[in-house]
């Protein structure tokens, strides 16, 4: 990395951090280039902690509870509409494996504003029957239409590629799991992880961070300490013996999904997995693009390098073309363990990879986010500089070693989601040919 991108990377990451004496973290992120404070607050609340809940999607459920308002300043069913009140522009929620998280950007005047509504957001719930019961048929209604919904999808892969470990467990939940929640439920969880302790703030834009330190030490100091329970997680494994899945899907696309088990955020092989992602799918000269994707075998690509708090994994994603479905994942597997990386490819990946990290840190919600994330999975709310510095050091020997490690064939898992919907409509196709055959 040179001198100058060095520089500039130094002074996109900074950041105070400051921890309340209940544990709860703050990241602040002073940007006075506009006039506006993006907000991220992230929760240690997602399906892989559900515990006595697993695959109920109970994270998720609160997550959409809390949405709808408090008992403090924001109101029932307010929220949105108080930040609103501030010029908000996205705000929203999302929940994943490991964490919930709570965001939305705002007029820099309302800083002291947008530190409570958040404040009374998740410290002030809403657990009254009529909420939750609204809320649990919304969230049913969602799970009956998502049988092909993306999110599903990912879940039922990871379902597959975990046998031991709670990432086989869908943030979403199964239905029947799901519907036997209730209010208490909801408030016996939330109790359990939305301590001080469990939560990390970050705030990026127009601010003074003295001012801001008061206002969130108002907001914040008088949460509770003290989350309950223990991470320690059955291990996966590696696979011995490839397998392979065939699910059918009411869609009108096929597509083909190969992982392998890998590694975990901060360990020394995820630099080069990612790397070796980014020559996959965006060099041209990878034999994704040169032999499949230009000779019209497949279409819609994708490939990624997941290394969350946990082991991850490393998935090649594509569609088919018609003819070529029964044999190709043992192709395309075969050709992943067998890539060779130029010195060329290697430049080009790595700065890719700059672009985006970069990219992200110059708007103050990919800061604010970035701040959260970093410090959420890592602990270094600036690890951004840190993981750039690792990405420039990988070399052609490293790509070639985690492939030996990780991508032989008989470590993948696949799965074949083929479209009944193309099927069905070859069927009526033929019929109608064969009727108008016959008139």
């Amino acid at each position: 990395m040179n001198k100058n991108l060095n520089n500039e990377l130094s002074l996109l990451v900074k950041c105070k951090k400051n921890i309340l004496s209940n544990g709860f973290t703050c990241l602040l992120a002073p940007d006075k280039r506009f006039p506006l404070i993006s907000f991220q607050l992230w929760v240690k609340s997602g399906s892989v902690f559900e515990k006595q809940y697993y695959g109920s999607g109970i994270s998720r459920f609160l997550e959409h509870l809390l949405l709808r308002g408090s008992s403090g300043s924001a109101g029932a069913g307010k929220y949105f509409q108080r930040l609103a009140e501030m010029g908000a522009v996205d705000s929203n929620a999302h929940t994943s494996h490991e964490y919930s998280a709570y965001f939305f950007t705002i007029n820099y005047k309302y800083l002291a504003e947008g530190v409570k509504t958040l404040a009374d957001l998740i410290g002030r719930p809403l657990f009254d029957e009529e909420t939750v019961r609204r809320e649990k048929k919304t969230i049913a209604a969602e799970l009956e239409r998502g049988s092909v919904n993306t999110a599903i999808l990912v879940s039922d892969f990871l379902a597959k590629r975990y046998t031991v470990h709670p990432y086989k467990y869908p943030v979403l939940g199964y239905k029947d799991h799901f519907t036997k929640l209730t209010a208490a439920d909801l408030k016996l969880y939330y109790l359990e992880k939305y301590c001080a302790d469990n939560m990390v703030l970050s705030i990026s834009g127009n601010f003074e961070i003295r001012e801001a330190e008061k206002i969130i030490s108002k907001n914040f100091a008088a949460f509770r300490y003290g989350c309950s329970g223990s991470d320690n997680f059955p291990e996966e494994s590696p696979r011995t013996n490839a397998a392979f899945y065939k699910v059918g899907l009411n869609t009108d696309i096929s597509c083909i999904k190969s992982g392998y088990l890998t590694c975990a955020v901060g360990d020394k092989d995820m630099y080069a997995l990612d790397v070796l992602s980014r020559i996959i799918i965006q060099s041209r000269e990878s034999f994704l693009n040169k032999k499949y994707i230009a000779a019209g075998l497949v279409s819609n690509c994708s490939c990624r390098s997941w290394t969350p708090l946990y082991k991850g994994t490393f998935e090649l994603e594509y569609t088919p073309a018609a003819e070529q479905e029964n044999d190709l994942h043992r192709k395309m597997t075969a050709d992943l363990a067998a890539v060779k990386v130029t010195t060329d490819q290697l430049r080009e990946a790595k700065y890719f990879i700059y672009k985006e990290v970069i990219c992200q840190l110059q708007s103050i919600k990919g800061k604010a986010f970035s701040l959260a994330s970093n410090e959420f999975f890592t602990g270094n709310c600036c690890f951004d500089h840190y993981y750039l510095q690792n990405i420039d050091a990988v070399t052609i020997a490293d790509i070639e070693r985690i492939i030996n490690k990780y991508l032989s064939p008989d470590k993948a898992v696949t799965v074949y989601y083929k479209s009944t919907n193309r099927d069905n409509k070859k069927i009526k196709n033929l019929k109608k040919k064969l009727i108008a055959s016959c008139s």
